[in-house]
């Protein structure tokens, strides 16, 4: 793996939360050094409301969740949490406002994430690269061979 620095999109750390996690996403992330790859506040909100929206249909679901969340997720990534910050927020007004970004407005947390990705000159590893077409940032897919 090159020193490449990533942000993880919200998909790629749901997929480790799978009974059988695509085997190219799992050794994508086991070739990672620490502090190469990085986790937006977005995806924690993001998997958050996922858990909290299982509560009442599947508290059984949501409990594993919170647990893999806890006890995978956030001891790993936890020192490596990007918060939207100013930058980030700077970086959101300018993408958003593109061409390519008018032309085909993208999904509010997608455009919130990417620009946190280019705010901090990261990679933003993602299965949906469609959803960032139109953002100036290096995507990756590690699903993809």
């Amino acid at each position: 793996m090159s020193a490449e620095h990533f942000l993880l999109d919200t998909n790629i750390l749901s997929e480790t939360s799978r009974a059988t996690p695509d085997p190219q996403v799992v050794a994508f992330l086991q070739g990672l050094r620490e502090g190469q790859a990085f986790v937006s506040s977005l995806s924690v909100a993001e998997l958050e409301r996922g858990i909290h929206a299982l509560l009442p249909r599947q508290p059984h679901r949501a409990g594993e969740l919170r647990a893999w969340l806890e006890r995978q997720i956030l001891p790993v990534y936890g020192a490596y949490v990007l918060p939207f910050n100013l930058e980030a927020a700077r970086a959101w007004g300018q993408l958003t406002t593109s061409e390519a970004a008018r032309k085909q407005p993208p999904a509010r947390m997608d455009s919130l994430i990417a620009a946190t990705a280019y705010a901090h000159r990261l990679t933003l590893a993602t299965r949906n690269t469609a959803d960032f077409l139109a953002f100036p940032i290096a995507v990756f897919n590690p699903w993809l061979p």
